[in-house]
Formats: structure tokens, sequence, C-alpha cells
């Protein structure tokens, strides 16, 4: 059904898959952030999983929506994926199984909107193509995450090979069949303009005002209260617990810096916090004594980063590899 008033569908959909649940949603939240305030006088309806959703709590733009849709049955296992759907077909004509929708179909019941921006580089590469020839309407794509294109970031062997070409393959079918392509920063640009020869290429900077500090007017309760339980001196590192953010070496500094400043502390925000990797930055916390100094907040809104960043008294990055280089 044609939606009458202005709006954009933004596909945020992570199928809920840890490794995409802070880079990915909280560029998504940047995103939104100055979509919301430039175009004001647009509706942003925003289709997330159902966990993910949790993230966009909070949110307080007046022309966003938050839409959740359900999980999409994703099977790395190709012999297995296709019997099932042979088993799923064969149940539908028998009557004995419903049809399965997927978050592609149910937009099918939801408003068409003028644009759609697909968020979830790595996911759902067909996405675009789905925009156009099923609803009919331009499709942008925001890629926040270049790293397999750089020479430095290949894979050697034969698993690096098949990983390099798979990305690349969704990388080109997400190029050729998007409208615009909004990248992070002009170093993003320059590198798939000198790969692909792209021309139609925006750069969506999203960076909030840092440039004094704030109250904590915008923060609600439960955030006032982990405000006031901080040190007035704090390190930030928002980013999620993968190896290549490198939170190991922050860890070992804080054990150094601890000694001639006791009451300093490390904030770290974003998710992975109880996977293994994450389980054991926590037990080396413990072995250091470190439990008063390194402080884990999980995935936090949007106000409270921007309060975290501009109060800090440094913003640490501390990757080994990042994808805005």
């Amino acid at each position: 059904m044609k939606n009458n008033i202005k709006s954009i569908g933004i596909f945020a959909h992570t199928n809920d898959y840890p490794t995409l649940e802070t880079g990915v949603t909280q560029y998504n939240l940047d995103l939104l952030d100055k979509l919301c305030n430039i175009f004001s006088d647009w509706i942003f309806y925003v289709y997330v999983s159902p966990e993910n959703s949790k993230r966009y709590k909070g949110l307080n733009y007046p022309n966003a929506r938050i839409i959740i849709l359900p999980l999409i049955d994703i099977l790395e296992n190709v012999k297995t994926n296709i019997l099932l759907r042979l088993f799923d077909l064969v149940g539908q004509y028998l009557g004995i199984s419903q049809k399965k929708y997927t978050s592609y179909e149910m937009l099918l019941n939801q408003p068409i909107h003028q644009y759609y921006i697909y968020t979830v580089f790595g996911l759902f590469q067909d996405f675009p193509v789905f925009v156009k020839s099923k609803l009919k309407v331009p499709c942008i794509s925001a890629i926040h995450d270049i790293r397999f294109l750089l020479k430095e970031n290949e894979v050697k062997g034969v698993k690096g090979v098949i990983k390099q070409l798979k990305n690349s393959m969704r990388f080109s079918a997400i190029l050729n069949s998007s409208d615009l392509l909004l990248v992070p920063t002009s170093f993003s640009r320059n590198v798939i303009q000198a790969k692909y020869g792209k021309q139609n290429i925006a750069i969506s900077y999203s960076v909030p005002d840092l440039t004094e500090l704030n109250a904590t007017d915008d923060l609600t309760n439960e955030e006032v209260k982990i405000v006031e339980s901080l040190s007035k001196r704090y390190l930030y590192y928002p980013s999620t617990i993968v190896d290549i953010k490198n939170h190991d070496t922050l860890i070992d500094a804080m054990a150094i810096l601890k000694s001639e400043y006791p009451d300093l502390q490390l904030v770290l925000v974003g998710s992975n916090w109880n996977s293994k990797l994450g389980l054991s930055l926590q037990e080396k916390i413990r072995k250091l004594h470190l439990g008063e100094n390194v402080i884990h907040l999980g995935f936090i809104s949007f106000q409270f980063k921007v309060y975290l960043m501009r109060n800090a008294i440094c913003l640490t990055v501390p990757s080994n590899k990042e994808s805005f280089n």
C-alpha cells in the first residue's frame, strides 16, 4: 500500500547477530540522528529484529518509528537449507504447514515509502533488489565497514580467499543495485571510487557536538544513577568486544595507570561482554584487581553516549584495525 506521507524506510534488521549489535547499530543510530534532525518533515520507519529493537529504546525523535520484524531463517549449510525448503514446500502443498513469512515479505504489508535505506552490510545483500523490483522505489545503501577492500586486511590462505571473494560479491551486488551509496568518511568514498569507479557516493558524517560539557537533563533516571556512581575522571571506549578492538591492551594500560591514579576508571560500552573473549577479559580484570576501575555498561542510548564522550577526560581508540581507517 502506497504511503501518502513523506516517509523513508530504514532496513536495520541485524537478525540479532551479536557481531552486528554494536558497530552496525551504533552507525544506524548516528545516521538516524542526522536524518531526523535534517529532514524533520519526513517520517522514518526503522525496521529491526526483535532483540536488536532494545537498542533503539529511549529515542526522542518525534519523526522516528521503530517497527519490529521477525527473524529470517539463514542457514550456513546449503544442503540442509535446500532440504528444509523442499519439506516446507511439500508441507504447504499438502496443507500441513503454513507459509513462513520473511522480513522482506512482511514489508509488503507495511506502508510503501518513497525511499528505503539498507544498513546491514554482511546480511541480506539482495534487499536493494527486492526494494526496486517489488516495491518499485529507489534504495540507498549505507555501508559502515570497508575493511575487506583494503589490501592490508586481506586474509591469506584458501579460507581468506573465499571470504574475500564472498565479501566482494556481496558488495558488488549492493553497489550495482543501489541508487546511492552512503559511506562514513571521504577515505571510504575514495577507496570505493578507485576500485569500482562508482561516482554516486555521499558521505554521512554524524558527529555530535562535543564542544561543551552537558548536564544530565537528557538522561533517564537510571543513566543519572550510573553517572553519579562514576569517578570524575574516566577514559571512555565505545566498542563491541571483538579481537581487533584490542581491549586487552587497554586493560593492561589501566593496570599501570591505577598505581598513579587509583580513582581513574575505564568506561566500556557495547555488546559481547559475555562472549568467550568478554569472559576472558573479565577474568583478567579480576586478576589485576581492576574491578572498581573497569566498568562495562553494555549497550547505551545515543544521548548517554554523547554525555559520556563529552565528560570523559579521554576517548580511547586502541583498535588494531578500523573500517574507517
